[in-house]
């Protein structure tokens, strides 16, 4: 009974695209992994055995999509197609540092209630009887965090 279980739920594949995407994503990576087609770029061959395998399993969903996402970083250093720091940068960069540091930010914020605490304090502070001194106050709170 758990085999036919394990067997069912492989991967989390229940709809048949999946597993259609699945065949379709490696059958095409081995058949271009096979086939030369130009001598004078030899890496061409992996590179599109590595874009119609990515490709694959992100159209037909085989696996989530981040998870997906990360295939051509692993594979491209595997295969030799460039070395795993230039593939890295390419992934993670200053920018996507910045937005990193952003959402942890706001994840701590939220974590603590900091906002409804700041919120709570600002209007007991201020009052509720001038409402343009209240926006102001939510203004300058805004414009400072």
């Amino acid at each position: 009974q758990q085999i036919r279980r394990l067997g069912k739920d492989w991967l989390g594949m229940n709809a048949r695209s999946q597993i259609f995407g699945l065949i379709l994503g490696v059958v095409s990576f081995l058949i271009c992994l096979s086939v030369e087609l130009d001598e004078a770029y030899p890496k061409a061959n992996e590179m599109l055995a590595i874009t119609l395998l990515v490709s694959c399993f992100w159209v037909f969903e085989v696996l989530p999509l981040p998870i997906t996402a990360l295939f051509p970083l692993v594979l491209m250093p595997f295969a030799e197609v460039m070395k795993s720091t230039v593939a890295a940068t390419s992934y993670w960069g200053w920018v996507q540092m910045l937005f990193f540091g952003a959402f942890l930010v706001d994840i701590a914020v939220e974590k603590v209630d900091l906002h409804k605490r700041i919120a709570l304090n600002v209007l007991l502070l201020v009052g509720v009887r001038r409402p343009w001194l209240v926006v102001l106050c939510f203004l300058m709170i805004s414009y400072f965090l």
